[in-house]
């Protein structure tokens, strides 16, 4: 259910992502700025809740670092290049929040295992 629930979340953020990157310049979905980014962020959230594997939570990590750098160097584009940044650092705002859910859920597997190994049980 879980799982259901995070890939329902990726696949939001990403439509967001996209059709919001899509409206810079081009005409208003009705969102602003604060609320996207929370939207974003939330989302990212609930989708990181089911990643467990340390590989991709590193992944995700490098995206999240890489993406509003590729936003920087896509905005010089002529003609798209606006939307396309908007895209990148509405992906990358949401693949943070992603990655500060699985750290956070890793944290916690891995205090668990090192108090269960302390205390012998």
């Amino acid at each position: 259910m879980i799982t259901r629930v995070s890939a329902l979340a990726r696949i939001a953020y990403t439509l967001l992502a996209v059709v919001a990157g899509i409206a810079v310049g081009n005409f208003s979905i009705g969102l602003d700025a604060t609320t996207l980014t929370t939207t974003l962020i939330v989302l990212g959230l609930i989708a990181g809740i089911s990643i467990r594997e340390t590989n991709q939570i590193m992944y995700l990590a490098i995206a999240a670092i890489v993406l509003p750098l590729l936003a920087s160097v896509l905005a010089g584009f002529p003609g798209i290049g606006a939307q396309l940044a908007a895209i990148a650092s509405n992906l990358g705002i949401a693949i943070a929040g992603g990655v500060v859910s699985a750290v956070a859920l890793s944290l916690y597997d891995n205090t668990r295992k090192d108090v269960a190994t302390v205390t012998g049980k």
